[in-house]
């Protein structure tokens, strides 16, 4: 693991805001991935480890910040033991791997919800998730959903 890499990523503005936001690509590509890739003089492996520590600190220090009892981990971090392992040792809370099936098909879920909300003119994007200004309707249609959203 590199400190100095560490500490770079740990004092990242990003993680300064109080607010609701989303951790889009966009950020990724602009902010986070210039810092690491500046490092060239540490390895792959210690890449890898110093990343699996910045994502484990920073996931944890949200748990540790909600007071979170209990935490429900998804996603395909999830399968990492290493990382569910830092995870684990930097907060109190309960960590809950669901089962397989929740962790690989959640977001394949997740869509279709937000598609259908969609389909019924309903918000499927919130505020207070995104950090946006406000609540919207999110996705475009195309075709005769009428059948679909018919009673």
């Amino acid at each position: 693991m590199d400190d100095v890499l560490l500490n770079e990523l740990n004092q990242l503005p990003f993680y300064q805001i109080a607010a609701a936001k989303s951790l889009g690509r966009e950020w990724i590509n602009s902010d986070f991935w210039p810092i690491v890739k500046k490092h060239l003089d540490i390895s792959e492996e210690e890449k890898m480890a110093t990343l699996s520590e910045h994502i484990a600190t920073q996931i944890a220090h949200t748990i540790n910040h909600k007071e979170a009892k209990k935490v429900l981990l998804t996603g395909g971090g999830a399968f990492n033991t290493f990382l569910i392992e830092k995870i684990h040792s930097k907060t109190k809370a309960e960590i809950i791997i669901p089962s397989n099936e929740l962790v690989n098909y959640k977001e394949a879920l997740i869509f279709a919800f937000l598609g259908i909300l969609r389909l019924r003119n309903e918000v499927n994007s919130l505020k207070s998730v995104t950090g946006a200004k406000q609540d919207s309707i999110g996705g475009a249609l195309h075709g005769n959903f009428k059948k679909l959203v018919e009673n």
